[in-house]
């Protein structure tokens, strides 16, 4: 470690400060000079970026690559410790920083290791630096170590306390939950619900859902707006329940749209607008979901909220149907009477003399 610049050393350091790091290396690779022809050789550049590399039909000018080579536990550590990591990289990547995270890995069967024993990953930075110092480089190096140790703050709780990926019994489920796990505790509310492996408790339903809803779970925001239509361990209310809905909603929850435009048809909790409803219909039908596209289907059957389209109206029902949403085929079924009955009822055109 003492062989590595300053920069360097605290980049390095505070990688194999999370938990399941076993390792880490720094290597540095001038890019300049280096086509595609050098990229098919084996050898030292064997573990290049090729593709990143072959885009640019080979290195730019002035053009440096620092790779840190990062073994990871294999173990639950290790792959927070990677999750995060990947994380952190693709927010810088978003931010313009010009990074990539891949894995590194031996043939399935080499120097006597089997295939799933080598944990190893990469993350390459890439500089153009047209200075003759390296200062620049150590510079942005210094930067970016400061990002990562600053968001190792920032998420050490999390980093501390892991979602689990699953539960063997209830009673870690319930630690998970006590964990802030948003997942967990969604989970922990439907089996109180339904008395699943617990016994049934709908009020703590209720306070589990509420508090996987204020950490944004768009499920959870969605199960909330149920408790309150239903009732379920909360005084019913309308009101609150559209506004869970609207949440889960505008986060892309497809039956929550669903749900949103059964509010506005229906009046509940806000002013009844079929246009609305029609809206929210069609955008829950576009992201996949099967109510939705019947529900979109009937508007354009019915011509509420939207003009009527028989033909739109047949293609939402199918694609629900396809869904195996068994509901829409007395649906079909009518519609394509209707669609026969207008084209039976449309006059035919004769034609003139001398078959014009």
């Amino acid at each position: 470690m003492s062989d590595y610049p300053e920069q360097v050393q605290r980049l390095q350091s505070a990688i194999q400060g999370l938990a399941g790091v076993r390792d880490v290396e720094f290597d540095i690779h001038s890019l300049e000079g280096l086509g595609e022809k050098e990229l098919s050789l084996p050898g030292e550049i064997a573990d290049l970026p090729h593709l990143a590399l072959r885009r640019t039909k080979g290195g730019q000018k002035h053009e440096f690559l620092v790779a840190a080579e990062i073994w990871f536990l294999q173990n639950q550590e290790g792959w927070v410790a990677l999750e995060f990591l990947a994380w952190w990289v693709r927010d810088l990547s978003r931010g313009g920083h010009h990074v990539q995270m891949r894995p590194l890995a031996l043939p399935p069967v080499a120097y006597g290791t089997q295939l799933g024993r080598t944990l190893k990953f990469v993350i390459e930075f890439f500089f153009v630096n047209r200075n003759k110092s390296e200062e620049p480089i150590l510079e942005k190096l210094g930067e970016l170590a400061e990002s990562l140790e600053e968001n190792k703050v920032d998420y050490a709780k999390a980093l501390k306390h892991p979602t689990q990926a699953d539960y063997p019994d209830v009673e870690s489920l319930r630690r998970s939950a006590e964990n802030e796990d948003s997942a967990a505790q969604l989970e922990l509310a439907r089996r109180l619900e339904q008395g699943e492996g617990i016994e049934q408790d709908e009020a703590e339903a209720y306070r589990w859902t509420k508090k996987a809803a204020k950490h944004g779970h768009p499920d959870a925001k969605l199960g909330l707006g149920l408790c309150y239509s239903n009732g379920t361990g909360v005084k019913a209310s309308h009101r609150k329940a559209f506004e869970c809905y609207q949440e889960s909603a505008e986060m892309g929850h497809p039956l929550a749209m669903g749900m949103l435009g059964y509010s506005y048809e229906n009046g509940r909790g806000v002013g009844p607008d079929l246009a609305k409803a029609a809206e929210w219909y069609r955008q829950g039908a576009e992201a996949g979901e099967a109510s939705c596209q019947a529900e979109f289907g009937e508007c354009c059957e019915q011509g509420k909220g939207v003009p009527q389209d028989l033909e739109e109206a047949l293609n939402w029902y199918r694609q629900a149907l396809e869904q195996g949403f068994e509901d829409v085929v007395p649906a079909i079924e009518r519609v394509e009477a209707a669609m026969r009955s207008e084209a039976a009822a449309r006059p035919t055109r004769k034609k003139k003399p001398g078959g014009k």
